[in-house]
């Protein structure tokens, strides 16, 4: 003799698709974890994940810029006679150097990666706060002018 419960056809159907569907939503394998690519930069990424990062309403002092490179008109666009503009977002360590700049927005996507290049070899004096250099969180616009070859 089975002691044990039946369930119906239907609720154990019901119960197989929920937890099936459950299983759908979740990822095949977990996102892998970003790497240093020289153990030389893995001290400032450290410092990063442990120190906050201000935006500039934070700061007592914004950072400011000791070295900027000109962007690299891009060939094409200026063969085609196209200007433009991207506003790029980056941080700024306590240490004064450009950390994951990123595109915010664009007038022509093809200006961005020159955008982007231009500003990682940008230097600065670091913000800061209390009397301490501090990662500060900035947004720029390059403007791709015609004007200024």
């Amino acid at each position: 003799m089975n002691l044990r419960p039946l369930l119906p056809a239907a609720l154990l159907a019901l119960a197989s698709s929920s937890a099936l569907g459950a299983a759908e939503n979740l990822p095949a394998k977990a996102p892998p974890v970003a790497q240093a690519n020289t153990a030389a930069k893995e001290p400032e990424l450290l410092r990063l994940v442990t120190e906050p990062v201000y935006s500039l309403k934070e700061v007592d002092q914004a950072p400011v810029a000791t070295s900027q490179q000109q962007a690299v008109y891009p060939k094409t666009l200026r063969t085609q006679r196209l200007e433009g503009s991207v506003d790029v977002g980056f941080t700024i360590t306590s240490k004064g150097v450009v950390q994951d700049p990123y595109a915010v927005s664009s007038t022509n996507e093809a200006f961005e990666q020159a955008a982007i290049d231009a500003v990682k070899k940008w230097k600065f004096k670091p913000g800061m706060k209390d009397g301490k250099p501090v990662n500060t969180k900035v947004q720029i616009t390059l403007t791709f002018s015609l004007k200024s070859l």
